[in-house]
């Protein structure tokens, strides 16, 4: 016996398995594979025979052994032409050929061939593909599954074509190869994955090949079947698609049963989310295990209830308590559906701690902000002049409640701004001239027709996703007041240092900006 030790490797590098793998198929040792490969060893027949077999080639192709089953000298196309599609034509006289027989056997032939329509119909019906070959490769048989495939007609002639006369040249030469195999080994091919050839690998089927033996047990050809998976493959990359990104999503999404409140499903958020192992949920269940223990205690007569009565809102929140002792806010859907034939929930829920943090925060800032003097007033950008927010302490300074400056754009220059000053606010709010930290003072008249004095300090600012100007605006009324009492009262005590020394203070006031009326007070 030779063995071509030259072919080995390359044959056992393309079946993509590891050497120690291939070694362990084979049960021998990686040294022993090493002296076959370089030609150092030459192992028995039964050990060549089951390399074949492994490296899924014929033995014939590492050796110059014969493969165990001979091919039969059984013409196929004679043992199923009443398999062909024009069975009805030749069926008469398939049986006038065999009159002389006796009537037993006659009547075993009509059995037979009334076997043969049925069976002929019955492939036709299916719409697995399938086809019959000859230990030549030609085909035989094919049914309509096959043609319709190849987009051919029924009346085509499928008998003594080849894999090139109907695939792609890549196409071709992997059928051939595969039924080839079979051929050589005799070992059946089932279940194998692959593109269905002459779809443009389009289409995903499971192909499975099996050996016709004749009475002799010599191989006489081939049957395949290639059944159309792809929709079963889209569905099963899509479930594998959708599983990656649940089980990778920041959320908590559960299935339940409603009825025995266990889950059914668990995502790994789950682990992060509540603290505890997955496996504690399908242990515990709804009750025991999520409400008792994950849910905090002041919150679970709500949960409770929800559970009982089998009626969630639309949207919930509450508490959790995690093993460390962390409190977590969180916000829960639930929605029922029909699954695997029970009545279940589909829950998600997410972590809204921070944004119930920043809600709270908010709400603070916004409480401290109203208790405030100060005024906060947020415009569009010039040319724009609407308002987009003014902080309730509004009231306090011009004695209007907010929404009068909300429904009336005009409402605060209009009404609220003192005559004399208008230009002034109008630089400030309506035109682009103000500058960035400018401060501006002006008279106001409140609601009660008193007048006060204002300062805005102005600034930009982003709110609402637009470019905006905020001003922080307070009552300086009493401070200018004092300023004034004060600049009064520095006067009247120069003028009576002026009026002590001799100085005439009519004459004084006639010759100077001085106010008569403080002369007066004298």
């Amino acid at each position: 016996m030779k063995l071509y030790f030259e072919k080995i490797r390359p044959l056992r590098e393309a079946t993509g398995l590891q050497t120690k793998a291939f070694c362990q198929k084979l049960d021998i040792s990686v040294s022993t594979l090493w002296h076959w490969e370089k030609g150092n060893k030459t192992p028995p027949e039964k050990k060549v025979r089951k390399l074949a077999k492994v490296l899924k080639v014929p033995v014939e192709e590492i050796s110059n052994l014969t493969s165990e089953f001979q091919k039969s000298d059984l013409n196929l196309s004679d043992s199923i032409q009443l398999w062909g599609r024009d069975y009805g034509k030749h069926a008469g006289k398939a049986v006038s050929q065999f009159k002389y027989m006796v009537s037993k056997i006659n009547e075993q032939y009509e059995y037979l061939s009334q076997y043969s329509l049925i069976t002929n119909a019955i492939l036709s019906s299916i719409e697995s593909i399938i086809y019959i070959k000859d230990i030549n490769q030609n085909y035989l048989l094919a049914n309509d599954a096959f043609l319709k495939n190849l987009s051919l007609s029924e009346s085509f002639n499928i008998s003594g074509k080849q894999d090139e006369d109907l695939f792609s040249s890549s196409e071709a030469k992997e059928v051939t190869e595969q039924d080839q195999l079979v051929i050589a080994t005799g070992q059946p091919i089932t279940n194998l994955d692959g593109y269905i050839p002459g779809t443009r690998k389009k289409k995903f089927g499971l192909f499975s090949k099996f050996p016709i033996f004749d009475s002799n047990k010599k191989i006489a050809g081939i049957i395949g079947v290639i059944n159309d998976i792809t929709d079963r493959k889209k569905i099963g990359r899509t479930r594998e698609i959708l599983g990656i990104y649940i089980d990778a999503m920041k959320d908590c999404l559960s299935i339940y049963n409603n009825k025995t409140s266990k889950y059914i499903y668990v995502n790994n958020a789950y682990e992060n989310f509540f603290g505890y192992p997955i496996e504690k949920f399908y242990e515990g269940g709804l009750i025991d295990f999520f409400l008792n223990v994950c849910v905090h205690p002041d919150d679970r007569a709500q949960e409770g209830r929800f559970i009982r009565e089998k009626q969630w809102p639309d949207r919930r929140t509450y508490r959790i308590i995690k093993p460390d002792g962390e409190i977590r806010w969180i916000e829960g859907n639930i929605a029922k559906k029909t699954y695997l034939g029970n009545e279940c929930c589909i829950s998600i829920n997410r972590d809204i701690t921070e944004r119930k943090h920043e809600i709270e925060k908010s709400r603070m800032l916004e409480q401290a902000l109203n208790a405030s003097n100060d005024v906060v007033w947020i415009k569009e950008f010039p040319p724009s002049r609407n308002l987009l927010y003014v902080s309730e302490s509004v009231f306090r300074i011009y004695g209007y409640l907010p929404y009068k400056f909300y429904d009336d754009p005009d409402f605060w220059f209009e009404q609220c701004v003192h005559p004399e000053d208008k230009d002034i606010r109008n630089k400030i709010f309506n035109n682009k001239s103000w500058k960035y930290g400018s401060i501006e003072t002006c008279r106001i008249i409140r609601a009660d027709g008193t007048v006060r004095w204002v300062e805005a300090k102005s600034t930009t600012k982003d709110f609402l996703g637009k470019k905006c100007i905020a001003f922080i605006e307070r009552d300086i009324t009493e401070r200018i007041e004092n300023s004034r009492n004060s600049e009064e009262e520095a006067i009247l005590t120069m003028i009576r240092k002026l009026k002590n020394k001799g100085v005439d203070i009519n004459l004084l006031a006639e010759s100077s900006e001085i106010d008569i009326e403080l002369i007066k007070q004298l």
